[in-house]
């Protein structure tokens, strides 16, 4: 990622405003491109139909909330692998073995396929939908873990305008199928008639997104073999942190939903889904106002800082004297507190800024000032949500597994019990749990980061010793490669 923001600062210090709308677009496609299509398409997608659609038609939530499940359930799955086998990519990267990446890919989209559809199979026996309707369904929330996991590979391949291209692209055809569907006499009186060319207008969208990354990928990697394909589920055994450390905190993100899902404003769609249109809707609408945060992360602290922390492990690895390494590790202290200032300060002033628009809007225009304050309180949670996964990311450079996975816990518990002890208040009292839930998990984040760090020689000399690792993913991964023998120290 570091080799992205040096790339993209290139660009930004080129005196072109295309070359600075080109990097943003890079940038936020590169770090939230599956976000920002899903999100975007899907709100995009309500304003088309509310727009343009049948008055009469009432299914709208059964089109969101079959999108919105698949989103949530693809994330929460595939985010409980992403650390693991970015820490394995990587890894093999670092060893030279690119040879490897392919292999990795292949079996990380086989195996999230694979607990995909026994997922779905376990919905469509209980769901009374129509049968072609959850095939629909079946084939958004494959294509969306698909998309999820080539982005650990994307950063690889360096090719930044055909990756903003792919999902400019997907989300354009989800978009505009839809608004074909929309203005076309279709009729919307026949039971999930309408609501399945919609979903297959977003999934058609989608699946452009993941044949044109794969076109991408397949480029980039020089050898197409599929041996050791679940090689890096050993990683499993090996960092086990990891594993909870992206269970938890994706967990965390989508925990207040579920609950009030059975609160106040809640609503059964069509026999299956548990939704608030309210609450979601402003969940996904705040989460789109961090997608600075990312953009800053990448060609800011991973660039500022990482020269840094790159300058003091070399003196560590490489014979530096005493001074040269507690010179590095100030200078590096310093670049880690400057930028972690700066990206809040920067986001912070974004967040802000939507809140004053959104309380202007609200007072002036707005109808339901309960859905405007839920907005609000959810804009204030995504910055601090967004804060802590960047200290988590930061901890993870200095191999404090330990602190991301605790931060990770903390903020799922957090928002798990808050939401809990809110849900009997209502409407009134929702998005008080996140807000209130990412701010403490962020905070306690900062102070383990910080005290990490502070003491960072003496992890680095004395690293904690891993006791008792279990060998049953090393032993899963063997049978799934065939019986092939994988190297514990692999």
């Amino acid at each position: 990622m570091a080799g992205i923001g040096f790339h993209l600062q290139k660009l930004f210090k080129e005196d072109h405003l295309s070359s600075h709308m080109q990097a943003y677009s890079f940038t936020a496609m590169v770090t939230a491109g599956p976000w920002l299509i899903v999100i975007a398409a899907l709100l995009l997608i309500q304003s088309i139909i509310a727009q343009f659609g049948d008055p009469s038609f009432n299914g709208l939530n059964i089109i969101t909330a079959s999108i919105s499940y698949c989103f949530i359930f693809s994330q929460l799955l595939f985010g409980s692998f992403q650390l693991i086998a970015t820490r394995y990519a990587a890894d093999r990267l670092y060893a030279k073995d690119v040879n490897s990446l392919f292999p990795t890919m292949a079996g990380l989209i086989l195996l999230l396929s694979a607990i995909s559809t026994a997922i779905w199979i376990v919905f469509a026996l209980l769901s009374p939908m129509p049968i072609v309707y959850k095939w629909l369904l079946l084939m958004l929330f494959l294509a969306l873990n698909i998309i999820w996991s080539q982005t650990i590979f994307l950063t690889a391949a360096k090719n930044y305008t055909a990756i903003t291209k792919a999902f400019g692209a997907g989300a354009f055809v989800a978009v505009a199928c839809t608004w074909i569907v929309s203005v076309l006499p279709i009729q919307t009186s026949t039971a999930f008639l309408f609501e399945g060319w919609v979903i297959a207008s977003f999934t058609f969208g989608m699946i452009v997104t993941a044949v044109w990354l794969s076109t991408i990928l397949l480029q980039m990697f020089p050898e197409k073999s599929t041996d050791g394909m679940f090689s890096f589920l050993t990683y499993i055994d090996k960092f086990p942190r990891l594993f909870w450390a992206g269970f938890f905190y994706n967990a965390g993100l989508w925990v207040c939903n579920v609950l009030i899902w059975f609160g106040e404003g809640s609503l059964v769609i069509a026999d299956t889904f548990r939704m608030n249109p309210q609450y979601d809707t402003a969940i996904f609408w705040s989460y789109l106002t961090i997608v600075p945060t990312y953009m800053f992360f990448v060609v800011s602290i991973e660039t500022r800082f990482y020269t840094k922390y790159k300058r003091f492990y070399n003196y560590i690895n490489n014979g530096g004297t005493l001074d040269q390494i507690n010179q590095s590790k100030e200078d590096m202290q310093k670049a880690l507190r400057d930028e972690i200032e700066r990206l809040m300060r920067n986001q912070g002033v974004v967040t802000f800024l939507i809140i004053v628009g959104v309380l202007f809007y609200s007072f002036n225009f707005g109808q339901d000032q309960n859905a405007y304050t839920i907005l609000q309180l959810g804009i204030i949670g995504a910055f601090a949500n967004a804060m802590l996964l960047i200290n988590m990311l930061l901890m993870l450079y200095f191999e404090d597994q330990s602190g991301a996975a605790k931060a990770a816990a903390v903020f799922f518990t957090l928002n798990l019990l808050l939401t809990a002890i809110l849900l009997p208040f209502g409407e009134r009292a929702y998005g008080i749990s996140f807000a209130l839930g990412s701010i403490l998990a962020f905070m306690y984040s900062l102070q383990r980061l910080f005290a990490y760090v502070k003491k960072i020689d003496y992890h680095v000399f004395a690293p904690a010793l891993q006791h008792g690792k279990p060998a049953f993913f090393t032993s899963l991964a063997e049978k799934l490669n065939k019986n092939k023998k994988i190297s514990r120290t692999t």
